[in-house]
């Protein structure tokens, strides 16, 4: 029986005890057993990752990753060897220990280079490396102890840029010396990118509501507005079952946003929301949307404290999916609770009972994400990131369609009810 450890004995013995492997205190009764560790030391450590443990012409180990394992063997004499290429170890690559008298036993080996090694570094760390052209396999850092005198070219890869300028050399010529060191080291500096602010016009609504199709009328005026990139002012209808029914309403979707919005009434509509905070009520304006508009201009293109970048947006069988990176590019610990949720909507749909001659209905909200809290995710300092992937199952709309989908993901204050940021992206349906 053998186990592997990071830290300490100790810890490994609880560890095995925890999952029932053995007891130690029992082998350690039994003088006919004993538990035997052997532990490593490598200078860079990641010279040790490869190697290879025999115990009695048995490969115990094919790739030790650890810098200690540990097994409980039989009384007498046992053969051990520690192996890898280009690399001595000492005391010996292989020992003879005796086991007796139930008396646990330490064997510590040192691994070094055997003749000149490479050694690549970089910050941050767990960059993909290559050598002369090839890739190694290895991420930084790393050792390569086999490596020929001479020049060499060494590289990496450079990390994620999405949504930051990176800056720094990839490639660099070493020269190995025939024994002896050197070390390629790599550092990156990232800076957020700027990324302008862009607006969630949430409307209230529902099919039936006589008040409403000035609402729904301005909203499909708005999000074809030219003034508006498209992605960056997403207008979206929670359709709330106003008069006991509506063809778009889904109970937990308005909920949970009504809900949001501690204080409305869910049946009260049309209300809109620009960004969380400002809203307007009611439909009764003169130029509902020229209203609308002016919300929206205050706040579309200002600077953002939060960049979102969505990536890979398709659609696979019954499933919409995403990619989505956000950013933070200001400090925002000073927000109590923003939240990562994401959506898809679906446009163009047309009810099969039209009594106010509304037409279409366009960003009607079908599914919402989870809510994911950036604090806890660790994104709040500038240049801090998280990249989720979201699915969403469309098999609310299965009936064959063409109709266009739209994914998106906005970040909200949870307390202040603030979006900090929204962005969307388009999808097709094959």
């Amino acid at each position: 029986m053998s186990c592997s450890r990071t830290s300490n004995r100790a810890a490994l013995a609880l560890l095995l005890l925890a999952v029932g492997l053995f007891s130690c205190k029992d082998d350690l009764a039994d003088p006919t057993r004993a538990f035997v560790e052997l532990r490593f030391h490598a200078d860079p450590p990641s010279l040790m990752h490869g190697a290879q443990v025999w115990l009695d012409g048995e490969r115990w180990i094919d790739s030790l990753a650890v810098d200690a394992i540990g097994s409980t063997l039989e009384e007498g004499s046992h053969t051990i060897v520690v192996r890898k290429d280009c690399v001595q170890v000492l005391p010996a690559d292989s020992i003879e220990i005796v086991v007796e008298g139930g008396r646990p036993q330490d064997h510590d080996f040192t691994l070094q280079a055997g003749g000149a090694v490479l050694t690549v570094v970089s910050t941050p760390p767990g960059l993909a490396v290559s050598v002369d052209g090839a890739p190694t396999g290895q991420v930084t850092p790393c050792a390569f102890p086999c490596i020929a005198t001479g020049s060499h070219e060494v590289g990496v890869e450079p990390p994620s840029g999405i949504g930051f300028q990176i800056e720094g050399e990839t490639a660099r010529t070493v020269e190995v010396p025939s024994d002896g060191s050197v070390e390629a080291a790599f550092a990156f500096s990232s800076t957020p990118l700027p990324q302008s602010r862009g607006v969630m016009l949430e409307l209230f609504t529902a099919t039936f509501c006589p008040n409403c199709p000035p609402a729904d009328h301005a909203l499909d005026a708005l999000r074809r507005d030219p003034a508006f990139e498209e992605g960056k002012m997403a207008a979206l209808e929670v359709h709330l079952s106003w008069g006991g029914t509506d063809p778009f309403h889904t109970e937990e979707i308005a909920v949970r946003r009504v809900s949001y919005y501690y204080g409305n009434d869910p049946q009260s509509a049309p209300i809109a929301y620009f960004n969380g905070g400002d809203r307007i009520v009611g439909s009764n304006l003169p130029d509902i949307e020229e209203a609308y508009r002016q919300r929206i201009a205050s706040i579309y293109g200002t600077e953002a404290g939060v960049g979102l970048y969505w990536s890979n947006a398709r659609v696979e069988g019954s499933s919409l999916r995403g990619s989505l990176r956000i950013v933070a590019i200001q400090d925002i610990s000073g927000f109590s609770q923003p939240e990562l949720i994401a959506y898809y909507a679906t446009d163009s749909l047309e009810a099969e009972q039209d009594p106010f001659d509304v037409g279409l209905y366009n960003g009607v909200i079908r599914d919402y994400s989870d809510a994911i809290d950036l604090k806890e995710a660790g994104v709040t300092a500038p240049g801090s990131f998280l990249d989720a992937d979201f699915a969403f199952d469309l098999s609310i709309d299965s009936a064959p369609t063409n109709r266009p989908l739209r994914l998106g993901a906005f970040v909200q204050d949870r307390p202040s009810k603030q979006v900090l940021q929204i962005r969307e992206a388009g999808a097709v349906r094959p």
